[in-house]
């Protein structure tokens, strides 16, 4: 879907928030968890902490995972990152959520 610039901006916690399709969770070498996917308020690119590793090279994610098992194994802050103007100048939505990361599925 492609990004909605009428949402203004309003910093605000996003609370029981179904996530649009394309989330994805993994761990960077060192150990820290992100994710990253589309904003579920103005469906630009979202993510946290930190971006994901670049997967061009040689296409290797250090562990993965679809975001589509039982057991959560962490939890993730990731705010709108869409880098549109909306509305007073912000260059995001202002929204934020948690995203649960969980086990992959065998």
């Amino acid at each position: 879907m492609p990004h909605d610039a009428q949402v203004i901006f309003k910093p605000e916690l996003l609370v029981d928030v179904e996530l649009p399709p394309g989330w994805r969770c993994g761990r960077h070498p060192e150990g820290t968890w992100w994710a990253s996917g589309p904003c579920p308020k103005c469906e630009g690119d979202a993510y946290g902490p930190t971006l994901p590793p670049d997967t061009g090279g040689d296409g290797a994610v250090h562990a993965e995972r679809e975001i589509v098992a039982a057991k959560p194994v962490a939890e993730v802050r990731a705010d709108c990152r869409c880098n549109f103007v909306q509305g007073d100048g912000s260059t995001s939505c202002g929204r934020y959520w948690v995203v649960q990361c969980y086990e992959a599925k065998d």
